[in-house]
C-alpha cells in the first residue's frame, strides 16, 4: 500500500517493472514489534487480505498475479519478463514470519536481533 503511486507512475510512463509483493496481510514490521515488545497486543495491523493487490494492479493497467508456490512464482516471473507493462506478483506468506535482523527501540545497531 505504501508504494501504490509508484505503480501508477510505472504504468503511465511505460516502465515494465516487476514488483514482488511478499504479502503477510499485515503491516508487517509494526506487527513484528507488537509481537516482540508488546506481548502480542496486536492493534491496527491486520489487513484481512485487503486490498486485493492483483485487482489493484489491474485497475492501474498493470498485470497482476498471485503466486502461491515456487512453480507459480517461476511462471509469473517468466510472464512478467515478457510483458510490456508493469507486473505485480503477489506472494502470500505466513503472517507470523519475522523480518530479521531488526533493531529494538532505543538500542544501537550492535545489539540488533539476528535470526537464531
Amino acid at each position: 500500500n505504501m508504494t501504490e503511486n509508484s505503480l501508477a507512475t510505472s504504468v503511465t510512463e511505460g516502465i515494465p517493472v516487476i514488483v514482488f509483493l511478499i504479502n503477510n496481510y499485515l503491516l508487517g514490521m509494526v506487527a513484528q514489534w507488537q509481537r516482540t515488545f508488546y506481548e502480542r497486543r496486536m492493534i491496527g495491523v491486520d489487513q484481512k487480505e485487503c486490498p486485493d493487490y492483483v485487482r489493484l494492479a489491474q485497475a492501474y493497467g498493470a498485470e497482476g498475479v498471485r503466486a502461491e508456490s515456487l512453480e507459480e512464482i517461476g511462471s509469473a516471473v517468466r510472464t512478467a519478463i515478457s510483458s510490456e507493462v508493469a507486473t505485480v506478483i503477489d506472494i502470500p506468506i505466513n503472517p507470523e514470519e519475522d523480518v530479521l535482523p531488526f533493531v529494538a527501540p532505543g538500542t544501537p545497531l550492535r545489539d540488533m536481533i539476528l535470526p537464531s
